[in-house]
This record gives structure tokens, sequence and C-alpha cells, in this order.
């Protein structure tokens, strides 16, 4: 989580997507730390059930925070146009991130804004770097920080 912290937004203004979202453990701790809306993303219906679970408690907890989980594929979900921060902790192959990163700049497309990506054990953070994000936060061993920005 300390990566989410060296994204410069304000977490009550913010959608937080976590793709490959597993048992939810990132949208918890996503709502805990004041995002406005956090969605999950995850391909695997039992854990996905796990994940709304946990939200669902969470929420009990938390009456003011969004958290909802999506059961899909990263690779062919559409990100919202008001996704700020996409956390991804190494979750997919090159192929399927390869995709992700198509989706997310079709979101970016539609409504030109800032979005960070948030990769833990970036092992393929070369395919952002060639999609035009830029490393903004890099923590050895842990991952790094991206961004994209709308051209001026």
């Amino acid at each position: 989580m300390e990566l989410i912290r060296r994204v410069p937004v304000v977490p009550r203004e913010s959608v937080f997507l976590d793709l490959g979202a597993g048992k939810g453990r990132a949208l918890l701790l996503a709502g805990r730390h004041g995002f406005r809306r956090v969605i999950g993303v995850e391909i695997s219906p039992a854990l996905c059930l796990i994940a709304g679970l946990n939200a669902h408690r969470a929420l009990r907890r938390r009456p003011g925070t969004a958290i909802e989980v999506h059961c899909a594929d990263a690779g062919g979900f559409d990100i919202p146009d008001a996704v700020e921060v996409v956390y991804l902790y190494n979750p997919f192959p090159a192929p399927t991130l390869s995709r992700v990163i198509e989706r997310i700049t079709a979101s970016l497309r539609r409504a030109p804004r800032r979005l960070f990506v948030v990769y833990a054990q970036s092992r393929h953070h070369d395919l952002l770097l060639e999609a035009g994000f830029v490393v903004v936060h890099r923590q050895d061993g842990a991952g790094m920080v991206l961004v994209r920005c709308p051209p001026v």
C-alpha cells in the first residue's frame, strides 16, 4: 500500500480500480485509504465471491465507501472513464497486460485525464512505457507508480 500513498490524487475524489483483485485485499485497503469508489475485477468466480463477501463486510464498517466487484476477464473489461488509479499486483502475463493497456488507452481517449498505474512486482512495465506511461516513483523490489497524462 506504500506505493498507493505515492500517487498524487485526492482519494475522496478519486476512483480506484484493482485488476486481478483476488480476494479483495487491495480493495479493502483502498477503501480504508478513503477512495470515493473502489472497483475490483477478478476472473476467478471463487475469488470473486470471496472478494465480494470481504467487500460486503468492509462496507458495514465503512458505510461511506463504495466497493464493487466484477467477475470478468480484465483484458476485456471496459475501464470506467472516471478511474484515476489502476492497481496491478503483477496479475497477468504480458499478452493479457497488453490487452489491459489497450482498454486503459481507450478510456483515456474517451475521457482525457491523468491516470496512474500502481504496478507492484512489475515484471512487464516495459509494455506500459511503450504505451506512453512514465515512471513517477520506483520502489526497489516492490514496484512502481506510472502516469500517463493527456497531450497538452
